[in-house]
């Protein structure tokens, strides 16, 4: 296996937790919407996980808003790809998971909720503009 002790930010500066259906149900619709790079907008509001996901091929653009529960500090801002993400969630056994960041240029590290053992890393995307 790979060092991912390398990767593991040190202590998350913020974590959420989002109900996992919710979020996977978002991300099935996200999917739709997304250019051929596959990744969508995060962008923490208050107590709102806002997703946002455009295409230029003229297939519209996707605009959703998630209740969250929050700890830490409300500033995020990055890129994801929703296939990644997708593909955790679909093996996820708990209906709330788990979310920590750093910065927005750290791994973000998915856990389901009250699984301490179980760790997925979604290495951000740099957004354009």
């Amino acid at each position: 296996f790979p060092d991912y002790k390398a990767i593991t930010p040190p202590e998350a500066k913020t974590v959420i937790k989002i109900q996992t259906a919710t979020l996977l149900r978002s991300c099935r619709q996200l999917e739709i919407f997304t250019n051929d790079n596959g990744y969508a907008v995060m962008e923490l509001n208050g107590m709102l996980l806002n997703i946002k996901a455009s295409n230029t091929n003229q297939r519209g653009n996707s605009d959703i808003n998630l209740p969250v529960t929050l700890e830490g500090i409300p500033d995020m801002k990055f890129g994801i790809s929703i296939f990644f993400l997708k593909q955790f969630l679909g093996t996820c056994e708990t209906p709330v998971v788990v979310m920590e960041y750093t910065t927005a240029k750290s791994a973000i590290v998915f856990k389901m909720d009250g699984m301490q053992n179980f760790h997925h890393f979604i290495m951000p995307m740099a957004l354009e503009g």
